[in-house]
């Protein structure tokens, strides 16, 4: 899995220690979803992070969804 975020995002943070104290393995990659040339937008319609895709392809975004 990889998780799109930013560091100064709190929903992004908030995803990324839930991942760590489950301990769930994942890529964090730093990318604003408005960045020319974002992968953001791909998985997420509304192109903001934090967006997780998922091992298959999909994507999921909502920090309580993704949580």
């Amino acid at each position: 899995m990889k998780l799109f975020g930013t560091p100064g995002s709190p929903f992004s943070r908030k995803v990324r220690v839930f991942l760590e104290e489950k301990r769930i393995p994942c890529e964090y990659i730093v990318e604003r979803g408005s960045a020319p040339g974002s992968r953001v937008p791909q998985y997420n319609p509304l192109a903001k992070v934090p967006t997780l895709m998922l091992d298959d392809g999909r994507g999921l975004y909502d920090s309580p969804v993704i949580v």
